[in-house]
Formats: structure tokens, sequence, C-alpha cells
């Protein structure tokens, strides 16, 4: 992690990603907005996701920093099973800092 300058108006700005695609996200990947339901051999399955309306254009890394900050850290969602279905990116502290400095 790069050096914190607090001079720097944006001193997280630098532990961000600025190689990462722009995709098409979700935007709220919580828990809530995944409807599950089970198979005929009694295995779950994800049946629909739900609540588009944060959708959109976003840097690649963004669902997996958004999903992990509705986690708050200590839920068994986040430690079994964020990484099954989201790939996994650098910078997350940077980009919760950065975040929540802007209010949003």
């Amino acid at each position: 992690m790069p050096q914190i300058d607090i001079s720097d108006p944006d001193p997280w700005r630098p532990g961000l990603l600025d190689d990462a695609p722009i995709i098409f996200t979700h935007g709220d990947l919580h828990r809530s907005n995944i409807l599950m339901s089970w198979d005929e051999n009694d295995m779950p399955q994800v049946a629909a996701i739900i609540d588009w309306h944060q959708s959109g254009w976003y840097p690649a890394p963004w669902d997996f920093y958004k999903t992990r900050f509705t986690c708050k850290g200590t839920e068994q969602w986040e430690l079994d099973f964020v990484l099954e279905f989201l790939q996994s990116y650098t910078g997350y502290i940077p980009w919760d800092y950065f975040v929540l400095k802007r209010g949003t």
C-alpha cells in the first residue's frame, strides 16, 4: 500500500486501481438481493438476482468492494460465500476510505 500523505486532499486515491476495465455490474449485490431455490437433489441454486436500481457501468472491482462493504467484515456471507461468485481485487481499504469520504 502506498504511503499516506495527509496533506493530499485525497490521500487514499493512490491505492485505487487505475487499470480496471469498466463493466456492467449489479451495484448492490447483497445476500438479500439473491433469491435461492433448491433443485431436485436438494442442492441450492440461484433462482434470481433482484433490486437492480443501483446497476450500471462501474470499474470491474465495484461489486466485490461494495459486497464486502455491506458484509461489515464479520458475517459468514463474506467469509464463506462471496469469493464463490465474485473475483477478489486488491485495494478494498483505499476504496472504502475514498468512497466514505464522499458520503456515497
